[in-house]
């Protein structure tokens, strides 16, 4: 799903009409105000029209009012099928990522697949007092023994496949047998894990159905607040592997244990990175604010794009 063609009143009270709708259509009433004219007949179909592609100023701005939106649905494609594939070590990340890259470009991994590391899944599952009565950060033997546990990964990723039974099947077989070279992968359907919360909201998520079961992460300590730190970089696996190594490391130093996710778009990774703090904290609170400006300016100093999320 994606928006096209926008009708956006000005701080001035002109109206905009962008892509193909600044075009007139010949059977408008020209003796119409603007706003009542009907519009060019390929406003919603093509993004590019006269002069810039300006919608992205008015996405996130107050900039002007958008009055009206083209929305291009997903027709049913035949189906779906979700899936989950899990990587047993840390050091798994590079080669993930550069399995994932051809995969992602070619368009036989769909939708925004994720790669979630496992305390993203694992707090989905409960509170960090769940798992240890300890104050102490989580070490990689904590982290090992949570995975085994809960029968995750280091690394979880999440993905969705569309089209008819035939589809899928190819594409499947694809997937599975690009990742198999990961030794101890494995992989799941949701009727394979029906009590795991992070599967099982994904599967509701890739077919459109809205839910804020995603966000029991925030729970991982009482009272649980949030940053995101959230830098792009290219679908490479050294991008990704350090990005993961300075995160963690600058997230520790600052006595946060390290919860983050790569959402793969086609030729980028936007690395969700989850500050989790107690808003009852004054003390963390102030932590969590020192180190997303260090990360900030560290991603800068490094050329990753940091979008402005919350």
């Amino acid at each position: 799903m994606t928006h096209c063609g926008l009708e956006v009143v000005l701080p001035d009270g002109s109206l905009v009409r962008t892509g193909m709708g600044a075009l007139p259509n010949p059977k408008a009433d020209k003796n119409a105000p603007p706003h009542e004219q009907e519009p060019n007949e390929c406003w919603q179909l093509f993004n590019y029209g006269f002069g810039p592609h300006h919608d992205g100023i008015f996405s996130q701005s107050n900039i002007g009012i958008v009055t009206k939106m083209g929305v291009w649905l997903m027709p049913n494609p035949g189906g779906s099928q979700t899936y989950m594939i899990t990587f047993p070590r840390d050091d798994d990340l590079n080669r993930i990522v550069e399995i994932m890259r051809p995969l992602r470009v070619s368009m036989i991994l769909q939708n925004v697949p994720k790669l979630d590391n496992l305390l993203v899944s694992a707090a989905m599952e409960g509170a960090c007092s769940s798992y240890t009565n300890s104050k102490e950060l989580m070490t990689d033997a904590y982290l090992d023994a949570i995975a085994e546990k809960l029968g995750l990964g280091r690394w979880n990723f999440y993905g969705c496949i569309y089209g008819p039974p035939e589809v899928r099947e190819v594409l499947w077989k694809v997937i599975k047998g690009a990742f198999s070279q990961i030794l101890g992968t494995k992989f799941y359907f949701p009727e394979d894990r029906p009590h795991d919360k992070a599967l099982q909201t994904r599967k509701n998520t890739v077919v459109g159905i809205p839910s804020i079961t995603e966000l029991d992460w925030v729970s991982w300590l009482p009272n649980g607040g949030h940053l995101f730190f959230a830098p792009i970089a290219k679908l490479t696996g050294d991008d990704a592997e350090a990005q993961y190594e300075l995160t963690r490391r600058r997230s520790e130093e600052f006595g946060f244990d390290f919860l983050g996710a790569f959402l793969v778009g086609v030729r980028e990774i936007h690395h969700i990175v989850c500050i989790l703090f107690d808003r009852e904290d004054p003390e963390m609170r102030t932590r969590a604010h020192e180190l997303i400006k260090l990360l900030i300016q560290e991603a800068a100093d490094r050329g990753w794009v940091v979008p402005i999320w919350r």
